[in-house]
């Protein structure tokens, strides 16, 4: 799952901003709220964030602390903000500090990443006696956008109560709007149908209305009817769009315009609609090389009833950005810091080919929180970048840009210790050794952060799920060392009270209920939560998994869970016709249903003919019988193999069980029964004569896999392992008898600078052993070569010869190395490129392991997530040809690799 770029969304909670903090729009005093009541509003605390993300995030978390002080004040409250963020998250502390400025209440408000989705939590602490708090409450958002509107919902979820009292509401209208859906306002207000009426939750209401953008004016009537009040909300309409214009357009004409203004005919002219359609002129026009360029908007009269809203732009001039420079940084020099920032000065070459030198407003003020905290991450706690001077230069043909900077004190670290409330049970130690800063030189800010975030991992898997874990910072030594105290406050055991499941119309409760590692009435995790999600994901029945949790509205001590899936078509039906090396010309009629009838289950009919083989099979597994992890599965085949110097044919079946033994390892056994024929044999070899007629392998296959990878085929993370037995007897009519013996891993690391990238080491090795005279065949022994393999050499062609006619014959031993660079093409088209070097080789039970003398081949190629399956093109270069072999070939296959 991608989660949407995180700046974008800044600018759009900063426009919400706008709307929420004009409370004199709606005829309200901010200074005056009708409720009399004054709360102190203490910045987001963000839970479970690391990395860059902290870095996104923690800017969006300043702009929701300001929709929180608008939606207060929109609410009749008088807030009072408790400054910027801050490391000191001691909760008597705040409490007092609060107190000082005279508060009512306090609202301490948190934020956390789950998924793609946010959920936001928040808590009204009442600070005078006689006042009445709530609990916590949670309300999530599925999209970054939706934070703004999502904060709202938490301040009329906390405060709620302090609005009570008054008649009972019998019904509640909307009269006036010409929108086809008033359900979703109605849902959105205070009065509901049931509730109580108030003068202050009407006024709430009515600003709620006019915050909408659809409104010119609200108005409320409540009638007295039999058992209560009717209330009705009575609105007047702002005009829909009827044709959209621009004017002074001479760069970029209507068509360009129109894709991104965002606001189309049949809209309602909001104000929120409107400002964000003229920002979106100006980014356009700003990323084109035109920042100086102003938009304005004016609403025309009308065509049939609606309005005409005209652009009226004023491009100006195509300018850059030609110097960066910092005043005030003594420590880092301007080349450092530069470095930092996502901004650059225009360069005649690389700008033509990057695109950058443009002026971004948004970006420049990113780049100041990303300087600040490059300073906090190495020990300039008190540092300081301001917003960036951009002064346009005296032949107006560009800008010059300087950061204000003050770097303050640099810190080191002091001793670290544990305080706070511990368990009986803790270890103290183990805790410690998940306190990285311990082990630094210089004091880092984003690091204790995510020690902070791993210690309440640490109590949330024990099942403390409302743990509080903050820094104290104690004196500065003589030396710059600053102290620390990771203060943990576990507070109380959380269970799972309910678990809903949503969005799943085909696929059964059982079935998703399956797929999660904890269950109702467990101990609230984590990392099973984050497993649960795994879980889910590699089903292959979701296209997306959404799980929420939220504290339980029956057990203050409980936790709920939201499970939302959304269902990806499951059954599939293929026709089409390729080309391999292998199977050279082929064609391709497949059935699928991986979901039958919503239980999990697995069919697969399949037919695939080629000019050098054809294949049928007929495949259906359950994955759960009786309700137990016990997968059971059948097969049935018939194929043939036109080889260099034989042909195969076969058919037959096999029964498949598998069960879950510990963590991620899956034990499976086999029993298969194949009657196979071998004619039309073109070699004088006697190994390949002795083959001749028929003959009947059956075999028993006991395996021992784990699978962790987080994509069954471009996987960027996890491994692969495998362990396998197989033993061919006289069971059943068989002629062959052997034993064979292998081994499988395959490793998959992202690289941690380019998203999407990843390098992959893989190796295999397997050893056969006949337990009767002739009970190894040669179908049956190692071959390899080829895109499976080992690419660049053709099919089967790394094998022992014959040493008469030097054809290929097959060993009992085998090896395979391989190793990968992956790296996305087209992501969202499921293309990507792969960079590759193999090694393997083949031997007969007398010859060594001989690890020097393995084939080589290196090569590129495509990879594509097509409709019909995997595709995947090649090209390997042989650097070991045997005399008269090509060095190099092109392979082109369906399937994934390993």
């Amino acid at each position: 799952m991608t989660r949407k770029p995180l700046l974008p969304v800044v600018l759009l909670v900063m426009m919400a901003t706008a709307v929420l903090l004009a409370p004199q729009a709606f005829g309200q005093s901010a200074q005056t709220g009708q409720s009399g009541y004054r709360v102190a509003v203490v910045p987001y605390r963000l839970v479970g964030v690391t990395g860059p993300q902290l870095e996104q995030l923690s800017n969006l978390a300043k702009h929701l602390l300001e929709v929180t002080v608008g939606a207060l004040t929109n609410m009749g409250f008088t807030p009072l903000s408790m400054g910027g963020q801050t490391l000191n998250i001691d909760d008597s502390a705040i409490i007092a500090q609060a107190k000082q400025l005279g508060a009512d209440y306090l609202f301490m408000p948190t934020m956390t990443p789950q998924g793609t989705n946010f959920s936001l939590s928040g808590e009204l602490i009442p600070l005078a006696s006689g006042l009445k708090g709530s609990s916590t409450m949670t309300a999530v958002t599925t999209t970054p956008e939706g934070l703004p509107s999502t904060c709202e919902r938490l301040i009329m979820m906390v405060t709620d109560h302090l609005f009570g009292g008054g008649a009972k509401v019998v019904d509640v209208v909307i009269t006036g709007s010409t929108l086809t859906d008033t359900q979703s306002l109605l849902t959105s207000l205070r009065i509901r149908a049931g509730g109580t009426y108030n003068e202050a939750k009407a006024a709430s209401d009515i600003r709620r209305l006019y915050s909408t953008g659809f409104f010119d004016n609200v108005s409320v009537e409540a009638t007295d009817v039999a058992g209560g009040k009717r209330v009705n909300f009575i609105v007047s309409q702002r005009p829909q769009i009827g044709a959209i214009a621009y004017e002074g357009n001479e760069k970029f004409d209507d068509d360009d315009l129109n894709e991104i203004v965002g606001i189309k005919v049949m809209d309602v002219a909001s104000d929120t609609l409107l400002s964000t359609a003229v920002s979106n002129i100006q980014r356009f026009y700003a990323d084109k090389g035109f920042p100086m360029a102003q938009v304005s908007q004016q609403i025309k009269g009308a065509e049939g009833g609606r309005a005409v809203l005209v652009f009226t732009i004023n491009e100006g001039g195509r300018m850059y950005i030609r110097s960066i420079s910092f005043d005030g940084n003594e420590f880092y020099s301007d080349g450092k810091l530069r470095r930092q920032i996502e901004s650059h000065k225009r360069t005649p070459l690389l700008s033509w080919i990057t695109g950058t030198g443009k002026l971004d407003r948004e970006k420049l003020n990113n780049d100041s929180s990303v300087l600040e905290q490059f300073y906090h991450n190495n020990g300039f706690l008190q540092a300081r970048v301001g917003d960036p001077d951009v002064v346009t230069s005296d032949k107006g043909d560009g800008f010059d840009i300087t950061f204000p900077v003050v770097e303050g004190p640099r810190y080191q670290v002091g001793e670290v210790t544990l305080g706070g409330d511990l368990l009986e049970d803790d270890d103290p130690k183990k805790i410690m050794k998940l306190i990285e800063l311990k082990d630094e030189k210089w004091f880092n800010r984003e690091l204790l952060q995510e020690d902070i975030t791993r210690v309440q991992n640490y109590y949330a898997d024990k099942g403390y799920a409302y743990n509080d874990v903050g820094a104290n910072f104690g004196e500065v030594d003589e030396e710059g060392r600053l102290s620390v105290e990771i203060e943990v406050m576990p507070r109380h055991l959380v269970y799972y009270d309910r678990i809903d499941i949503v969005g799943n119309e085909k696929t059964r409760d059982k079935v998703i209920r399956r797929h999660l590692e904890v269950a109702e009435g467990d101990l609230t995790s984590g990392s099973k939560l984050r497993q649960s999600q795994n879980n889910l994901m590699r089903s292959t029945f979701f296209e997306d998994v959404n799980i929420a949790p939220s504290p339980s509205d029956s057990n203050p001590e409980g936790q709920n869970l939201r499970v939302e899936v959304k269902e990806r078509p499951t059954g599939s039906f293929q026709i089409g016709a390729g080309y391999s090396n292998y199977n050279n010309l082929f064609g391709v009629i497949r059935l699928t249903q991986d979901n039958l009838f919503g239980y999990g289950r697995r069919i697969v009919l399949e037919g695939n003919v080629g000019s050098g083989s054809n294949y049928f099979n007929f495949s259906f597994t359950d994955p759960w019988v009786g309700d137990m992890p016990l997968m059971v599965g059948l097969d049935l085949f018939k194929y043939y193999n036109s080889y260099d110097y034989y042909r195969k044919d076969s058919m037959g079946g096999a029964i498949r069980a598998g069960y879950p033994v510990f963590e991620r390892f899956y034990l499976t056994g086999a029993f298969s029964w194949e009657k196979i024929e071998i004619s039309d044999v073109s070699s004088t070899s006697q190994y390949l004569q002795s083959m001749m007629g028929n003959s009947v392998n059956s075999a028993f296959t006991i395996a021992l896999r784990r699978d962790t990878r987080n994509h069954f085929f471009q996987p960027t993370a996890g491994s692969t392992a495998r362990l396998s037995w197989t033993l061919a007897t006289g069971l059943f009519g068989g002629d062959t008898g052997y034993n064979r013996y292998e081994a499988e891993f395959a490793q998959w690391v992202p690289l941690p600078i380019f998203k999407g990238w990843a390098i992959m080491g893989h190796v295999e090795a397997g050893m056969q052993k006949e337990t009767k005279p002739g009970g190894l065949p040669v179908y049956e022994k190692y071959m390899i070569g080829g895109i499976n393999s080992v690419r660049g050499y053709d099919w089967y062609d790394i094998s022992p010869k014959d040493p008469n006619t030097h054809e290929t014959i097959g060993g009992e031993k085998m090896i395979v190395m391989n190793f990968e660079l992956s790296f996305p093409l087209l992501t969202e088209q499921g293309l990507y490129g792969v960079f590759f070097y193999d090694m393997g080789n083949v031997y007969t039970s007398s010859q060594d392991w001989a690890l020097g003398d393995l084939k080589r081949s290196y090569g590129g190629g495509l990879r594509y997530l097509s409709p019909m399956g995997p595709l995947r093109i090649e090209y390997g270069r042989a650097l070991d040809p045997d005399p008269g072999e090509p060095s190099g070939r092109w392979e082109f296959t369906m399937g994934a690799m390993f």
